[in-house]
């Protein structure tokens, strides 16, 4: 899970990052830019990366988010990383032999 090693991960504790973060805060007026129906709370307190940390070390690509839609987001990145990765089943094959 990408937020297994937050806030200890070391690319969340860079001066890079920070300004990244408080860059996308203020050009989004501190409002959610996901606004998941049902979930979203309207005011941003966190900076989502799109493409996800290993795509975007640089912080370049942010979205500001409320907790809710931001894990919602995470979320959704890890089901679609989990079917991109074969975990899906296999194919149906015979179990019968036949000769």
């Amino acid at each position: 899970m990408p937020w297994r090693d937050y806030p200890s991960s070391p690319a969340y504790n860079t001066a890079e990052y920070k300004r990244a973060r408080a860059a996308c805060l203020r050009q989004a007026k501190w409002r959610c830019q996901w606004r998941f129906p049902g979930i979203c709370t309207g005011a941003a307190t966190e900076a989502d990366h799109v493409d996800g940390l290993a795509s975007d070390p640089h912080h370049r690509n942010l979205k500001a988010s409320c907790t809710p839609c931001h894990r919602k987001r995470t979320a959704e990145q890890g089901h679609e990383a989990r079917r991109g990765t074969g975990s899906a089943d296999p194919e149906p094959s015979s179990r019968i032999i036949w000769e």
